[in-house]
């Protein structure tokens, strides 16, 4: 699975979390965090297909309103 998900960030140009399954979540919270670490500068994107993805939506504009950019 790493190796997957190395060579996924090497070769892509934006992530786009697409599925309505848990991986899905691990997969682009990794992306986000390399993201903030400066391992890449490509977008992450949360496509939310019937609402699925709402509570970690909000979780992330929470971050970022009150922990990242504080």
């Amino acid at each position: 699975m790493s190796e997957r998900k190395n060579k996924m960030i090497e070769l892509g140009n934006c992530y786009i979390a697409l599925t309505e399954e848990p991986g899905i979540l691990e997969e682009i919270s990794e992306v986000i965090s390399w993201a903030k670490i400066g391992q890449h500068q490509n977008p992450c994107i949360l496509f939310n297909v019937g609402c699925y993805l709402d509570k970690i939506k909000d979780f992330y504009d929470e971050l970022i309103t009150n922990v990242l950019l504080n």
